[in-house]
């Protein structure tokens, strides 16, 4: 239950892998929306850590059309105008929609026995939208079609002010535009500051994808260095001039490939391993899947743009883990039912600016809520907008019953200090203009133990200049997970 709070969280702030034995198993049971399947004639295995299905047997379970082409020796299945290709002995799978294809890597690979095909089941069920688990008492796949649940959860109800909420923001996802902006951040440890932070931004973006941008950050941390002083901590290895920061960045990309450029002046200083005037290269998609989203970086930010809110949920969604046969599929049924029906037309209010909606849940000790505003013209169209988040966490009461104390242990040690770390907050506020100006103001505290917090504007122009999404010809270009690969070693 804990771990399904946590990541709805995760869904709401932004709108499992299956472990076996690395040998065939017997008497594995496949669970799709709460009904299991037959096999009839090949049955489920467990190889290298992973469950193979008879390919055949659960895509025309998921509606999909499949088919097998002896030539490459390749799986084919078509579902919803989405095209699935797994060859057997490859660790990549294709997906194919709208024309895109996409690439999927792979851990293992599918394979052929008896006459009959297996393949894995966790990469090729996602590829159609559907979220899997693993019941490991029960020795069950779980798989929960998403999509198709946002589907009947949405039908009936119009989504008609969200779409207009797109087409405002698709106003910036077209043409090239200038933008320039400052973000101002603070931070206090046991009621002290510690950080004071400023951050001036100028840069172009491109078609909500593309960007090319110069910052400037100056960073003050000389009330962390006087705290740990106060606490007789040693700081010998540091001096107060060093705890100010005055740093200058350069940032290329074109995000719809995940590949993120930066250039950090004088960080080769610190860093004798990398080259005076490298650019550092992080891939995004590698990001993604560290923290555990099962999707490309191109996905989310085509979703994150998309007018399409059953998209958009199935990608924020996908994270939800479905560990039980018992449950999952009705307690997500359940959270998509809620949140299809929280921002739907019928629950925004007519405001005399435009529109307002507020959504409000509290289970287990975790209380959220989210507004959303529209300012509207008087065509109806949306000029404006303001979203607010607000959480509020019982972290004792979170982390109740978890067999792992350590966290439970140091919150008591707090509070034999006198310090109070029981309760998490945090408060997100974004708005737009019609004038272009879009600010952000957000906080978070861990009672009175830690506070950070953050205030910053953009202006956008219209501008005719594109972006460079790439360093220099001949410059040096340094992958950062290499880099750290290396530190490391």
């Amino acid at each position: 239950m804990k771990k399904r709070i946590l990541s709805l969280l995760c869904t709401l702030a932004l709108m499992a892998g299956m472990v076996v034995p690395a040998h065939a198993v017997s008497g594995i049971q496949v669970q799709l929306d709460g009904k299991y399947l037959t096999f009839s004639d090949a049955v489920p295995e467990a190889v290298s850590g992973r469950t193979f299905l008879p390919f055949r047997t659960v895509f025309e379970a998921m509606g999909a059309k499949v088919d097998y082409e002896s030539e490459t020796s390749t799986v084919v299945a078509v579902k919803d105008g989405r095209t699935l290709r797994m060859a057997l002995g490859s660790t990549e799978a294709t997906v194919t929609e709208d024309g895109i294809e996409t690439v999927i890597p792979m851990d293992v690979a599918a394979y052929a026995k008896n006459s009959r095909t297996y393949i894995p089941v966790r990469f090729a069920a996602q590829a159609f939208g559907c979220n899997v688990g693993w019941d490991a008492e029960n020795q069950t796949v779980v798989l929960v079609d998403t999509e198709k649940l946002i589907d009947s959860a949405m039908a009936g109800h119009s989504y008609t002010l969200l779409s207009k909420l797109a087409a405002y923001g698709e106003k910036y996802n077209t043409g090239n535009w200038a933008l320039n902006g400052k973000i101002g951040m603070d931070a206090t440890a046991l009621g002290s500051p510690v950080l004071t932070a400023g951050c001036d931004v100028d840069g172009i973006v491109s078609n909500g994808t593309s960007i090319q941008a110069s910052i400037g950050m100056d960073m003050d941390m000389t009330g962390l260095y006087t705290l740990l002083a106060g606490m007789g901590l040693d700081t010998s290895t540091t001096s107060p001039d060093e705890m100010v920061v005055n740093m200058d960045m350069d940032v290329r990309s074109d995000m719809s490939t995940g590949k993120l450029y930066y250039l950090v002046d004088g960080m080769s200083d610190s860093i004798p391993e990398l080259p005076a005037g490298a650019w550092l290269l992080m891939d995004l998609n590698e990001v993604l899947k560290e923290s555990g989203l099962e999707m490309d970086f191109a996905t989310l930010l085509k979703n994150s743009k998309s007018v399409d809110y059953a998209k958009l949920m199935a990608t924020l969604l996908s994270s939800v883990p479905v560990e039980s046969s018992a449950t999952s599929y009705s307690e997500l049924a359940a959270d998509i039912q809620e949140l299809a029906v929280a921002f739907s037309d019928e629950n925004f209010k007519k405001v005399s600016s435009g529109y307002t909606n507020t959504f409000t849940k509290t289970v287990d000790g975790v209380a959220i809520s989210l507004g959303l505003t529209l300012s509207t013209n008087a065509k109806g169209e949306v000029t404006g907008y303001e979203e607010t988040f607000d959480l509020s966490l019982d972290v004792k009461s979170l982390l109740a019953g978890l067999e792992d104390q350590s966290l439970q242990d140091s919150l008591n040690q707090f509070s034999a200090l006198g310090l109070n770390a029981d309760t998490l907050t945090v408060s997100l506020k974004a708005a737009a203009s019609e004038t272009g100006v879009t600010t952000t103001k957000g906080s978070l505290a861990l009672g009175d133990l830690f506070t950070f917090g953050m205030d910053g504007n953009v202006k956008y122009t219209s501008t005719t200049k594109a972006p460079e999404t790439t360093p220099p010809a001949g410059a040096t270009v340094v992958n950062w997970s290499d880099l750290m690969a290396g530190l490391e070693s």
